[in-house]
């Protein structure tokens, strides 16, 4: 796994402890770690634990779940906090300019959970009322959901390459497939996507069928959250 993919998942679960109210001073300790890990050269996927230790600012802890990371894509205290955080709420700290804890103050004190409510919150200024907001803040907030929401569904390039080799290996590990390929705006390497289109020939039209039905790297929406 690339470094920045590491870091990402870092940097999120920064976001989620500031989000679930985890201790100030913790959640600084962590952001302060990926700093360290943004500013290492090395690949951090061929490091120990020990190397990992290494690094300025990488306790034990980290650096086990750098590993871990490394081994299964994901780590304990991630998907701990992701389970506890409404897919919506996910879906709002991706917007541009507002970090955790506005999200959290809109989540608590208006029980909004989703972009569509928060919209609507906008254009009925009950955002502007909030502590720590305003009109100007309102303003900027509402033209941040309404760009999001105009993008939901659509992955970028890259990411759509990596899950269409992906679904493409699966697929031809299938009985009866002839031959498999993309087709579309992924064929066309277009910088944004959506759909994500595989052109399949095959003898047994119903493998493909249970195939889909058991996976969800076919729904966008949710690869997008």
């Amino acid at each position: 796994m690339e470094n920045k993919q590491i870091i990402k998942i870092l940097k999120n679960t920064a976001k989620l402890m500031e989000l679930h109210g985890e201790n100030d001073f913790k959640v600084k300790s962590y952001q302060s770690a990926v700093n360290s890990l943004e500013r290492h050269n090395k690949s951090l996927s061929v490091m120990s634990v020990e190397d990992l230790q290494s690094i300025e600012g990488v306790g034990k802890s980290l650096a086990q779940s750098i590993y871990q990371i490394n081994e299964q894509g994901s780590f304990e205290l991630f998907d701990d906090l992701s389970a506890k955080t409404p897919d919506g709420i996910l879906e709002m700290m991706q917007l541009s300019g507002f970090g955790p804890k506005k999200i959290k103050l809109i989540w608590e004190k208006l029980e909004i959970d989703n972009l569509e409510d928060l919209l609507i919150a906008c254009k009925e200024n009950k955002i502007a009322a909030l502590k720590g907001f305003g009109a100007k803040t309102q303003i900027k907030l509402q033209e941040a959901v309404e760009f999001k929401l105009s993008w939901r569904g659509y992955i970028h390039y890259r990411e759509a390459e990596k899950l269409a080799e992906k679904i493409i290996e699966e697929l031809k590990a299938l009985d009866g497939i002839q031959e498999v390929s993309v087709t579309s705006d992924v064929r066309r390497k277009m910088e944004v996507i959506k759909p994500l289109e595989i052109l399949v020939a095959a003898d047994n039209k119903a493998k493909i069928i249970q195939y889909i039905a058991k996976n969800d790297e076919f729904d966008l929406d949710k690869k997008n959250s």
